[in-house]
């Protein structure tokens, strides 16, 4: 039978005949009208039934021949939609279309087409025509009209006669006759013919259908053979609704290995999974995945400490904290330079914190094999309390699951993810009575406001110059440079906030003499040019303290770690190009997760661990119920952990900051926790490290071992108060 035979429906006009060598096209036209801007009814004929419609506006419905499924299938050869009746040509006026096989492969059509042609005899087509003028029949062609080929150049003069040894035989002219027959029983009112009454229509009209299914199924008896074969033996009628997908599965990946710490080998499980989050009709919308580490010979679970781990972007997966920092296994990169290519080494980590506490490294929903199922949406997980409610769901059926509501928790988060621990350690012990032990804060940010450059807002300038100071003072470009780091970061805050503050809160009333000493101190602490920080009116964004800095060595420091450095190719740029100390570690962490993944942990999938998903932060919403009312302001968490603290005295938060941050910068933060106004002694549960390092200060070998002893020590000291 033929699978596809289409045809726009309103009257048939005539059949007009193309002889060829080995037989002739008979191809019947269908007007739709002049003034239509796109073919309204085009339909694919298989398993044919009768069917009325109706034609463009002020017209008869008329009787047509649809397929048995009117969904057509995606021709790779013109764009389609998820219906053929949506298909476009321009403007036509006319619409022929012949097949002989279940894809037709050939599309021949005009530019201005008044008349669509679809040929198709061979399983892979070797030529597609396309004519810029109104076509009669295929013979009549000349070479002008032919304008290009999708499957290589036609040439001066085209094969016409291998294009009509692929159309249709004279004998198949009866079923096109057949149509054109059936179709004029449509005419009668138009026409003037004598009205039938409608049992006489219908019993002709089926009669005139069984003849043309007969006649297609004795003249095609191979593809009929060959769609019978196609068809499942539980194939259903293409009107039925189509089966519902299954539901989503967790799967889960369960290995034994054994890692030595502190002098003792500890045996521990390592368990790869995925969880769905399920909405309140309990369907799943998403899908968590995570990696758990438990050690196997913990007799008392109630006295282990469970931490939960992740990272932050938004858009960030936990592999930085999980192959960098925490887990039993760790990726070695070079120190503050580019990472040699592949193959990448993969050591046991002696800064795991397996001895202190199981461990679960979150990936939220976006990122790592974390993903939206079901009737879910991404809108549905990236914002600032999508993602908080979907990471306490995601823990509070974590903690049922394996029995640990009486384990002391922690909340381990870097950058964002600082931001996350805060609101999602409120939102646990507000909403779900859960009530966390400890948060670690690596590389933190709490109000966003403090990192934004925007116009009118002059902190964030102050926050910067400590930092600025500390990578001028790493990368010596200094005169003279100071002994002693921190006592020159100790002065650089005081400058900070005292001169130069006060000199940017004067604006325009600044005199050029007081202009002319700020930028004499400011550029002694962050080693620019004078008349660079004049010419910028004393106020440098990191943009372009990243791009000036070196800019005569020809060189950009790094954001997350401004120890790095990378060459600038645009040496004119006025902001940084790009970030070296990400491009220098990002292809090993990709490598190592998913290596590992699946080497190590057996956790056998096709897709690929996305570490950083670009996507999330330009569609985050940043809207936040804890925000409080008034004017929309920069993301602030800091009422968070306010009430956090008060609801929960004995909540201990620890914070890890960076002296060569530029991401973070470690002087916001400390202007953040001192302005909090914690009642009482609440200020004391608070605690502040620093490092010689940048926003991952475990990427430098010493503070990564100073870094896991600090976050070791507080788990011991605060599951034991």
């Amino acid at each position: 039978m033929i699978d596809a035979l289409m045809m726009e429906t309103r009257h048939m006009e005539g059949v007009s005949q193309v002889p060829g060598q080995q037989g002739s096209l008979v191809a019947g036209e269908a007007s739709i009208g002049d003034q239509q801007s796109f073919v309204d009814r085009l339909f694919l004929i298989a398993n044919p039934r009768l069917e009325t419609h109706l034609t463009p506006e002020n017209s008869t419905p008329v009787p047509c021949l649809i397929a048995k499924n009117s969904q057509f299938f995606f021709s790779r050869f013109h764009p389609l939609t998820t219906s053929i009746s949506n298909r476009q040509f321009g403007d036509p006026t006319r619409v022929v279309v012949l097949s002989d096989q279940r894809e037709p492969k050939d599309l021949l059509y005009s530019y201005d087409p008044t008349r669509v042609v679809v040929l198709s005899e061979q399983r892979e087509p070797k030529d597609l025509l396309c004519s810029r003028f109104r076509l009669q029949r295929l013979s009549q062609i000349s070479n002008s009209q032919i304008s290009n080929s999708r499957f290589g150049s036609l040439g001066n003069e085209p094969d016409r006669h291998k294009i009509v040894r692929r159309t249709f035989d004279l004998s198949r002219s009866q079923c096109v006759e057949s149509i054109r027959k059936l179709m004029r029983l449509t005419d009668d009112c138009s026409t003037g013919a004598p009205p039938m009454n409608r049992r006489m229509k219908t019993k002709k009209l089926k009669k005139m259908l069984g003849f043309a299914a007969l006649s297609l199924m004795m003249l095609f008896p191979q593809a009929a053979q060959l769609a019978a074969q196609d068809q499942p033996k539980d194939a259903k009628p293409a009107d039925a609704k189509p089966p519902e997908q299954a539901p989503p599965k967790e799967e889960s990946s369960a290995t034994d290995h054994t890692i030595r710490l502190g002098g003792q080998a500890i045996n521990y499980k390592a368990t790869a999974s995925t969880t769905l989050l399920k909405d309140d009709k309990g369907e799943p919308t998403g899908s968590i995945f995570s990696i758990a580490y438990t050690r196997a010979d913990s007799k008392d679970m109630s006295q282990r400490p469970l931490a939960f781990v992740y990272n932050g972007g938004p858009g960030s997966s936990s592999v930085w904290l999980h192959m960098g920092a925490f887990g039993p296994r760790r990726i070695v990169t070079a120190e503050a330079a580019p990472t040699p290519p592949p193959p990448y080494k993969i050591a046991d980590n002696s800064g795991c914190l397996l001895d202190k506490a199981d461990l679960v490294f979150i990936d939220p929903v976006g990122t790592g094999f974390s993903r939206a199922v079901g009737k879910g949406q991404n809108k549905d997980f990236w914002g600032v309390d999508q993602d908080v409610h979907s990471l306490a769901q995601f823990i509070t059926t974590y903690v049922a699951r394996n029995n640990r509501w009486n384990s002391p928790k922690f909340l381990i988060g870097e950058s964002y993810g600082t931001f996350r621990s805060i609101a999602l350690g409120n939102y646990l012990q507000t909403h779900d009575s859960m009530y966390i032990n400890g948060i670690v804060l690596i590389s933190s940010v709490l109000d966003a406001g403090t990192l934004s450059f925007s116009a009118g807002n002059d902190m964030t300038y102050i926050f910067y110059v400590p930092s600025y100071a500390a990578t001028a003072w790493v990368h010596n470009v200094l005169n003279p440079r100071p002994d002693d780091l921190n006592a020159f970061l100790t002065e650089a805050r005081q400058f900070a906030s005292t001169e130069y503050a006060a000199a940017l809160m004067k604006g325009s009333h600044l005199s050029d003499a007081e202009r002319s000493d700020i930028a004499k101190k400011l550029a002694r602490f962050t080693g620019l040019s004078e008349d660079y920080i004049v010419k910028a009116d004393l106020r440098v964004t990191l943009g372009q303290f990243r791009a000036e800095l070196q800019r005569s060595r020809g060189l950009t420091i790094g954001r997350y770690d401004s120890r790095f450095t990378g060459p600038t190719y645009d040496r004119l740029a006025e902001n940084a190009e790009s970030d070296p100390s990400y491009t220098a570690v990002a292809g090993g962490f990709a490598a190592a997760i998913n290596s590992y993944l699946r080497e190590e942990l057996k956790f056998s999938t096709e897709k690929t661990y996305n570490i950083l998903n670009f996507e999330i932060g330009g569609n985050w919403d940043w809207k936040h119920a804890g925000d409080g009312g008034g004017f929309p302001g920069a993301p602030n968490v800091e009422p968070d952990l306010i009430q956090a603290l008060i609801s929960n005295p004995h909540l201990q938060v620890q914070v890890e900051n960076g002296f060569y941050d530029m991401a973070t910068p470690f002087f916001a933060t400390e202007f953040t926790m001192d302005r909090l106004l914690l009642p009482g002694d609440l200020r004391q549960n608070i605690h502040l490290d620093y490092y010689n390092a940048g926003h991952m200060m475990y990427l430098h070998e010493e503070d990564h071992d100073k870094l896991s002893s600090n976050v070791r020590r507080f788990i011991d000291s605060v599951a034991k108060r």
